[in-house]
């Protein structure tokens, strides 16, 4: 598939590459059995289950009390947890689908019924795309869709002459908007993306079967009755500010964990503009689009999974990732003592949460890589 989506665009192998293969072979492709990967989904299941009918009969409790005094902290709480397991059981999802594990779809449908993705588009879609090209652009096509308007504003940099730039307050609206819906942001673009099929157009979808469809809609209205007329049905208003809150708490650590792993100040936007096929270091331009944030944050890597360890997981993504601090310490030794030119970034949450906000304000032009016919032969990447 690759192949067809990027007729242009080829790999090229370079020392660095080589060198990233021979560390890769240091290590174990993560094959997790169906049983292990059966257990794991069950005990997620039973605990977002648990915590749901919590957050209720707390609710019903507070609900004697109009919600009014210290009746509404338990299921806050309750509320806070319940979103904090459902992060980490959507990034374990998204790891298993890299390890290819015989009963990894078990995860990505519960992603279907929980979060409100489309386990059809995500893996027909994403490792393709992404994984291969981020950040990339190519003669003012976007084969990353990751860089796509978020609700009405550019959030990086475009060199095209076509691209239009919002002001900063659009900016500065358009980033609130999206840390608190996020959520809602990805429901909608999956659902078109899954009907439409135009989530990533260089990238194309496997052809629908009626039980497809089927699932995607049963899916989404257990989710809609499960976050919405669940809760409003219970509690009225207050049922859906409980929602919310669940929801703006996912949508934060999503968007920002995203966005700060490729759309921060530290990593580029690579724009190809040239009729000519090209070949591109697959290893060196993760360096260049990439960056780790947070790794020394215990909480936070056992939050998103070690998602964080960014760069080890665009380049290493079948590796189990509690090989990844270790893969990081060597990957960083190999780049320091061999290979000088590049760098391995990596910042703390803080650092890289306040990097995105700057740079959706500034949008400056250094984080944009233009390569064409005149520098096509002597730029680092080729």
């Amino acid at each position: 598939m690759v192949a067809q989506v990027f007729k242009r665009v080829k790999n090229k192998s370079t020392e660095f590459s080589k060198d990233v293969r021979e560390l890769q072979k240091k290590w174990t492709t993560y094959h997790p059995s169906k049983a292990d990967i059966q257990k794991m989904f069950q005990l997620d299941v039973a605990i977002l289950g648990a915590l749901y009918i919590a957050a209720i009969i707390l609710g019903l409790h507070a609900q004697q009390y109009n919600f009014e005094g210290l009746s509404s902290i338990p299921v806050i709480l309750t509320l806070v947890a319940y979103s904090l397991f459902l992060i980490r059981f959507a990034f374990k999802a998204h790891n298993f689908d890299h390890a290819q594990a015989e009963n990894s779809l078990l995860f990505f449908k519960g992603v279907d019924f929980f979060v409100g993705a489309s386990s059809f588009i995500w893996q027909s879609q994403h490792f393709a795309t992404h994984h291969r090209y981020p950040n990339t652009f190519y003669n003012g096509d976007n084969l990353d869709s990751s860089n796509r308007k978020v609700f009405f504003t550019e959030r990086s940099y475009d060199q095209r002459p076509q691209a239009k730039q919002a002001g900063k307050i659009a900016s500065l609206i358009s980033l609130l908007l999206a840390t608190l819906f996020y959520k809602q942001l990805m429901f909608f673009v999956f659902a078109v993306a899954f009907f439409k099929g135009n989530y990533m157009p260089h990238s194309p979808q496997r052809k629908k079967a009626t039980k497809d469809y089927a699932f995607y809609l049963v899916s989404k209205l257990c989710l809609i009755t499960m976050y919405y007329i669940v809760p409003y049905a219970l509690f009225g208003w207050y049922g859906i500010l409980g929602y919310f809150i669940v929801s703006a708490l996912w949508s934060t650590v999503f968007f920002l964990s995203f966005e700060s792993n490729h759309h921060g100040m530290l990593s580029k936007a690579i724009y190809i503009n040239t009729s000519q096929d090209i070949e591109i270091d697959f290893a060196k331009l993760q360096l260049y689009v990439t960056l780790n944030v947070g790794t020394n944050n215990k909480f936070y890597s056992w939050l998103i999974y070690n998602f964080n360890y960014h760069i080890e997981h665009h380049l290493f993504p079948s590796i189990d990732v509690k090989n990844y601090p270790t893969l990081s310490r060597e990957l960083k030794r190999l780049v320091k003592e061999k290979y000088p030119t590049l760098s391995y970034q990596e910042l703390t949450c803080s650092e890289a949460f306040c990097s995105v906000i700057k740079q959706y304000l500034t949008k400056p032009i250094t984080r944009s890589i233009l390569i064409n016919d005149k520098n096509m032969h002597d730029h680092i990447l080729i």
